[in-house]
């Protein structure tokens, strides 16, 4: 993953070159073999290259036409022969870069919506003195902005927008909000005044006006009637072996996640498949396990899976060391996400991927949720419902009663609930409780922290559609809260998330994707045979939450010292009395929502850190009060 920096002052006056030096040295950190900077005056764009396909070491950014467009680009594009064809005759050869400069030459921000792959992309039009920003749908490559009266900086690193404003900044009351329900929305950063460019998005900067505008929303479609499930087979098979070979593509070695499960395990198994017949470099795995956890048996199966392919992967055992408030590390904690001093494992696997020049790890993210990954005949019932057909619901609600084990009425019951209002939901619909908020804080912040329920809409698309929707939207926030990859230089993709399978996966007929007592139905019909079967019909993975209450015990001193005193009580968000009962009931092994409670102390540790109450005021609303911080040195904090 390449990284965009760049900057541009309103009034015409030139950018110091002192901050252009700091702004590089920053960029050297991830990538200190090939950074380049293009712009003179009130305009610089820096580029730092981290190659992971072939044809951008043949490219020089940031580019300039003719016309005076600067343009920087970091990505993958997925549909090239499609584009070329749309912008002219640019030769199968040529790079990412020239084919997205040429779509961009042609159609201006409308080319946004046919650029398939995981990018992000800067553009200045020095004739129009305008800036645009965009990322791809998903929203995998990460582009911040921060706007003042006087100059916009935007960057793919968080760290030198921070560190280099010379701003003291108010913490973002609505981030705060979504970390603490699970992950914010993507636009969001923990400093009020600087955003991230949303997925499927663009931002449009001039010197007096910012705007955001959507280019790209998934829309209902009637996707072709198959006369049998062979023929549904046949299309998932399709755009999924094609989701893998687009994310293959790259000059270093690709290593893939193996956890046993049947998305990670479907990738590998594919990639195998696709290797084999078209001459490409074998892909590696990493497998990790902890024996002592009672309930965790994934080596069964992804030893299938290395049996199949003959080959055995990386291990690295996750057992805890017993610490679960982590050890600070040297570098400037930039969100809630970073700043901890990296595991045993963590630091094992970059060992292991910087030995082997690994650029590229594949991720099974986004299979469980769109193929069928819950067990549930709530959202089939759902769009029977709301399309009235009554005989057919109840047909399939007795079937789902059955296959479940419930009975009839409870299973009517949660069909008709999530298109009830809001205030008519019962209390314990809230998946995830936290009784330690302060009421005013949650008042203010209830659509945040009720994002987690499940709500369909009478009108408009079907309740599957809405719930694949809802779906992405959490996936999203996951990927853009996400912490750096293992290795800089190693870009995470997922296949599963695919644009092309997802429009299909979106629209196929619910019963094609799960059925009773057939969980994962399409998949497991679909690689059938290319998957081992052992694989194919486990059961559902457990989750492992002992680990979890053990380090507890083991590191309680340091747990009850982060919930005295909280910086989170001064603000106003939650009661440390209620957060310390109910960590105290987990320590003794008791039935909490530990993962909320977890959240909750990641953010005090987070807000503790000097480095980071530096930068802020006393309040979520604060001033722009001019105060200048130096980079801080390597070393401890």
């Amino acid at each position: 993953m390449s990284i965009l920096f760049g900057r541009w002052n309103f009034d015409g006056a030139a950018v110091a070159p002192e901050y252009i030096q700091k702004a590089r040295s920053m960029l050297e950190t991830q990538a200190p073999a090939s950074v380049t900077t293009c712009g003179e005056g009130p305009l610089v764009m820096l580029h730092a290259a981290q190659h992971v396909t072939a044809e951008p070491q043949r490219e020089q950014q940031p580019a300039v036409s003719p016309a005076g467009t600067f343009l920087s680009w970091d990505g993958r594009l997925d549909n090239r022969a499609e584009l070329i064809g749309r912008t002219g005759d640019l030769g199968s050869d040529c790079t990412d870069l020239r084919i997205v400069a040429a779509a961009w030459d042609r159609e201006s921000d409308r080319c946004l919506k046919h650029l398939l792959g995981d990018w992000a992309l800067s553009v200045f039009d020095s004739y129009d003195r305008t800036l645009t920003l965009a990322k791809d749908f998903l929203g995998t490559r990460p582009l911040y902005y921060f706007r003042t009266d006087r100059y916009v900086a935007w960057s793919s690193l968080l760290d030198p927008l921070v560190l280099l404003s010379g701003e003291r900044f108010a913490l973002c009351e609505e981030y705060v909000a979504g970390w603490l329900a699970g992950f914010p929305e993507p636009h969001l950063t923990p400093y009020s005044c600087i955003s991230a460019v949303p997925p499927a998005s663009f931002v449009r900067i001039t010197s007096r006006s910012t705007s955001v505008t959507r280019y790209f929303e998934f829309q209902p479609q009637n996707v072709p009637h198959r006369k049998s499930d062979a023929e549904y087979e046949e299309r998932f098979r399709d755009l999924f072996f094609e989701a893998v070979r687009r994310r293959l593509r790259s000059p270093a070695p690709v290593i893939a996640e193996l956890s046993g499960g049947m998305d990670s395990s479907a990738i590998v198994c594919v990639a195998d498949k696709l290797t084999a017949t078209e001459g490409l470099r074998p892909v590696e795995t990493v497998s990790f396990f902890d024996d002592t956890e009672p309930n965790w048996n994934e080596r069964l199966y992804f030893s299938a899976v290395e049996a199949r392919r003959h080959h055995t992967g990386f291990h690295v055992s996750v057992a805890t060391t017993g610490r679960f408030v982590p050890e600070r590390d040297g570098d400037f904690p930039v969100t809630p996400a970073r700043g901890a001093r990296p595991s045993e494992a963590q630091a094992e696997l970059s060992r292991f991927l910087a030995a082997g020049g690994f650029h590229v790890l594949l991720s099974g993210v986004g299979g469980d949720e769109f193929t069928g990954g819950v067990p549930t005949g709530i959202p089939e019932l759902a769009n029977l419902l709301s399309r009235g057909h009554p005989k057919e619901f109840l047909r399939r609600a007795f079937l789902w009663a059955m296959a479940s084990r419930k009975p009839l009425i409870q299973v009517v019951g949660s069909t008709v609930r999530p298109f009830l209002p809001v205030f008519w939901a019962r209390a314990s619909a809230n998946s995830w409780p936290m009784p330690w908020l302060r009421t005013s804080f949650a008042m203010r912040h209830q659509r945040t922290l009720r994002a987690r329920r499940t709500r369909f809409r009478w009108l408009g698309p079907l309740p599957t559609f809405q719930e694949n929707l809802r779906a992405l939207d959490g996936l999203r926030r996951q990927i853009a809260c996400a912490e750096l990859a293992p290795l800089p230089g190693c870009e995470k993709r997922y296949p599963f998330l695919d644009r092309d399978l997802l429009e299909f996966l979106f629209n196929v007929p619910r019963e094609q994707l799960v059925r009773p007592n057939q969980r994962r139905s399409l998949l497991r019909r679909a690689l059938r045979g290319v998957v081992p079967d052992v694989v194919l019909n486990r059961p559902r993975k457990a989750f492992v939450v002992t680990s979890y209450l053990k380090a507890i015990a083991a590191d309680w001193d340091r747990v009850l010292e982060l919930t005295e005193r909280m910086v989170l009580q001064s603000r106003g968000i939650l009661d440390p009395a209620i957060l310390r009962r109910t960590l105290e009931e987990a320590r003794d092994g008791g039935d909490v929502p530990l993962l909320p409670a977890m959240r909750a102390l990641r953010l005090e540790w987070w807000l503790r850190d000097p480095r980071v109450g530096r930068l802020f005021d006393t309040g979520f609303r604060g001033n722009r009060e001019a105060v200048f911080f130096e980079v801080p040195p390597p070393g401890p904090a």
